[in-house]
This record gives structure tokens, sequence and C-alpha cells, in this order.
């Protein structure tokens, strides 16, 4: 009995897993990256609905972030494909000193372009609770996700982004 009750637990457990990684899935197609406005590395300000009609691929970090500092210089050489093949790199970063951040870009010599903004105001709308973190906003400004079904490459994503 105790055995045949762990097993329609278990069952049960499957099932509900089942209908709400359904519900994830159907939630997060087709929803698009909120604004937001930041400051470049040249004072300009720029929002990122500046950059609909491209791929953007959105790395949110800042200069004390050990991780983030690793991502960009194991990953840079294919965040320089992903540049040639037209993928805006966006690095946006939560710094609260300006000057470490500037100095960082420049010492680091990080593939893309590059922003500024204070974390509290991605909170809320990106639940920017940690970094590094990454986004890719579509052309229409829809958010995109990495299919990596059948060994495909994330370069071979982005080829996709952009062809559509």
């Amino acid at each position: 009995m105790r055995y045949f009750i762990i097993v329609l637990f278990l069952v049960a457990c499957q099932v509900g897993m089942a209908q709400y990684n359904t519900i994830v899935e159907e939630d997060s197609a087709g929803t698009h990256a909120p604004n937001f406005e930041f400051t470049t590395d040249s004072g300009q300000k720029v929002q990122l609905f500046d950059y609909k009609g491209e791929v953007v691929y959105i790395s949110f970090w800042a200069s004390w972030c050990g991780p983030c500092i690793q991502g960009f210089e194991k990953y840079a050489d294919i965040r320089k494909e992903m540049a040639d093949a037209g993928v805006v790199l966006l690095n946006i970063s939560i710094d609260k000193n300006e000057q470490n951040w500037k100095d960082a870009v420049s010492k680091l010599k990080i593939e893309g372009k590059h922003g500024i903004i204070p974390q509290s105001e991605l909170r809320e709308s990106y639940q920017l609770y940690n970094i590094p973190r990454y986004e890719i906003m579509g052309k229409e400004g829809e958010f995109l996700y990495l299919n990596r079904d059948g060994g495909k490459s994330v370069l071979d994503n982005f080829k996709e982004f952009i062809a559509k």
C-alpha cells in the first residue's frame, strides 16, 4: 500500500510539472523585452528600442563581477563572430561608479556597445537580481531563446535570428 501511494504521488508530480512547464513555455513565447534607457560610454542617452530591427544580445554585468569578466574573456571569440554576423552586442553595466565601469571596458576591450544604468531601474522589468545575465531581443523587440536541439551551435542560432 505504501509503495502504491508513493508511485501515485510521483505520477501526480510528473503530470503537474508537465503542465507547469507547458505554461512557462507558453508564457515566455512571444513576450517582449521591456524598454529601458541607459547612458553610453560617450555620455549619450539611448533606449533599448533604438535597436528595433536588429538582433540584440544583452549582457548585464558590472566591473566588480568576476564571473562577468570571466565570461567576456572566455567567450571573446564567439562574441566577435556574433558581431561579425550582425548581432548587436549590448553590454549594460549596473556599476554604481561610472569611472570603474569605463576603466573595465577599456582594460578588457569588450566587443560591442556599452551602457550603464542603475540596477534598481532593471530590477522589476527584467527581474535583474543577479549578474551576469544575458537576454536576446529579436528584430521586433521579442525575447528570443537559443535552441540547442540537434547540436545547433550558438552562432547558428544567431544566424537564424538575423535571417528572419
